[in-house]
């Protein structure tokens, strides 16, 4: 799995350098991993593109479950009124924070 990352920084890694502060976009770091690491497991890409997206779905509503239990206790609690949870809900699924579920 060492090797496959490595290799995996190495086919983001930008032939000329970046601005300063500037990164690859999701979707391009998305498709160096899915290449690098078919490539080095010997599989076919759509299938590691396939299985990143299914890792990220369940890693995403984890999150969301997370945040809910969080929110209901806080509101259950009374620090927080149920309209407030459901803005903070809303605003995690648009992505506007806590890096959402888009």
């Amino acid at each position: 799995m060492a090797d496959a990352f490595q290799a995996f920084r190495e086919a983001i890694r930008p032939s000329i350098a970046p601005a300063d502060g500037e990164k690859p976009g999701t979707a391009t770091r998305d498709a160096a991993l899915a290449r690098s690491l078919a490539e080095s497991l010997g599989i076919e890409e759509c299938k590691v593109t396939a299985a990143l997206e299914e890792l990220r779905s369940e890693r995403q509503a984890e999150k969301a479950a997370e945040l809910k239990t969080r929110l209901d206790q806080e509101v259950t609690d009374g620090k927080l009124s149920q309209a407030v949870s459901d803005a903070v809900t809303k605003a995690s699924e648009n992505g506007v924070v806590g890096g959402g579920c888009h």
